[in-house]
């Protein structure tokens, strides 16, 4: 009589963990898919400039993992700010109605010229590059470039 609980116990919790792992494989892959959706709905230069913005922070994210320190982590918050201006004209030229309005182009014109100079403003984060002896310089180099470079080609397609 004991045996057959325990394995009456024992069959109850196979099928509560397989009923689990399910239920998380079928969220991951909603999340994936929803996040692939995102990703393939792009044009080719938003798909370019997505992956190229993600390395910058994965970059940053090894440098963390790697050293323990937070520095470079504020040059996320510079992406942003330089993303902000592509975004806007992106959104405008696929809303002409936002253009048509002239108030609400006053105010999208006025936002985009206030964040603009952010995008090409992250060239100046080479002043802050260091021989820091936790990470070898070129990596300190490679990842203040990368994020110059994002930062450039989000303003100069946010003018285009």
């Amino acid at each position: 009589m004991q045996a057959g609980r325990r394995h009456l116990r024992h069959t109850i919790s196979l099928n509560r963990m397989r009923k689990n792992q399910f239920e998380m494989k079928t969220k991951l892959k909603r999340i994936s898919s929803s996040f692939i959706g995102l990703y393939t709905a792009k044009t080719e230069l938003e798909k370019l400039l997505i992956l190229s913005c993600l390395f910058s922070l994965c970059l940053t994210g090894f440098r963390v993992y790697y050293t323990g320190q937070y520095l470079f982590v504020w040059m996320g918050w510079n992406l942003f700010l330089a993303i902000v201006p592509y975004l806007l004209t992106r959104t405008a030229l696929r809303r002409p109605a936002w253009i048509e309005n002239n108030s609400l182009f006053a105010l999208l014109f006025t936002v985009w010229l206030l964040f603009l100079p952010n995008s090409f403003y992250i060239i100046t984060d080479l002043f802050h590059l260091e021989d820091r002896k936790v990470v070898p310089f070129w990596f300190d180099l490679a990842l203040i470039f990368s994020f110059a470079w994002n930062g450039i080609l989000l303003g100069a397609t946010s003018i285009r």
